[in-house]
């Protein structure tokens, strides 16, 4: 309890209070959802990328093995 009562004085005198914490970490969140799905998205450009090149290699390589 005092280690609440303490926090919260600290926080008071710096002028936050829990509800700026709360709407903080909300938002906090909502960006992450919002960059995660580009970054996701940036993931999948990449993998798609390289598909493009590693298949047909492979496919060349393991059709010049069976001969």
């Amino acid at each position: 309890m005092l280690i609440s009562l303490f926090v919260g004085f600290i926080m008071s005198v710096f002028g936050f209070d829990a509800a700026d914490l709360v709407r903080g970490a909300v938002e906090a969140v909502r960006d992450m959802l919002r960059d995660g799905g580009a970054v996701f998205r940036q993931l999948g450009s990449y993998v798609l990328t390289g598909a493009a090149i590693v298949l047909p290699v492979w496919l060349i390589l393991r059709l010049m093995r069976r001969h």
